[in-house]
């Protein structure tokens, strides 16, 4: 069997909150009680798309085996890439919603120049299904994923951001898992959680 080598990158302007530096300790500590080999990578500057492509560089020469990407205002359970891990998909992700109103979820199940299906967390959902594409704040790879796209990994265009670029770009799917999406909160003017995209989706 593999030995699981966990790379948690970062990909930062300039700095991150108090809170995500809070969980980012108890994921690793965390890790450490459960014999995890984790270890941690952040570039920072203001090219995102270029940070996040070094940052894969940093895993692959690393030898990791997995990328874990969180942004530096999300929060995230502590058990996070145990959760991630359990479902044994080369790409997973926890969908969190955007961080000023108003206030959206930033994962789709399609998503084009034109028209865009985003994707919304039902209590009664299944717990685990596919989308097209989503925000990379939180969202476990598996590094083949990346040893099997050609680079640029990341890049911005006029259509969309580096991590939907990306998302479209790879041949792997990418699947979002629900009980994680529940619990992660956007930090913004306040820290924005599911239930602040529509009540109403979660009266069924």
């Amino acid at each position: 069997m593999e030995q699981l080598r966990i790379c948690v990158c970062i990909p930062v302007h300039d700095q991150v909150y108090a809170q995500f530096a809070d969980r980012l300790a108890k994921l690793f500590l965390r890790a450490g009680r459960i014999g995890l080999d984790i270890h941690l990578k952040i570039r920072s500057g203001s090219d995102l798309a270029r940070n996040r492509n070094e940052l894969v560089k940093d895993a692959i020469q690393l030898d990791a085996t997995h990328i874990l990407w969180l942004d530096g205002d999300i929060i995230f359970p502590d058990n996070l890439i145990e959760l991630f891990l359990a479902h044994n998909k080369d790409i997973v992700a926890g969908i969190y919603p955007t961080r000023y109103p108003p206030i959206n979820s930033t994962g789709f199940y399609s998503y084009s120049t034109n028209s865009f299906d985003r994707v919304h967390i039902s209590k009664n959902g299944p717990k685990l299904f596919e989308i097209e594409a989503c925000g990379m704040g939180c969202m476990l790879i598996s590094i083949n994923t990346f040893k099997q796209t050609e680079p640029p990994w990341f890049q911005f265009t006029p259509e969309h951001g580096e991590d939907i670029y990306f998302c479209k770009k790879t041949l792997m799917k990418v699947y979002c898992d629900k009980d994680v999406s529940q619990q992660l909160q956007h930090i913004g003017i306040k820290a924005f959680s599911y239930r602040d995209i529509n009540e109403e989706q979660y009266l069924d």
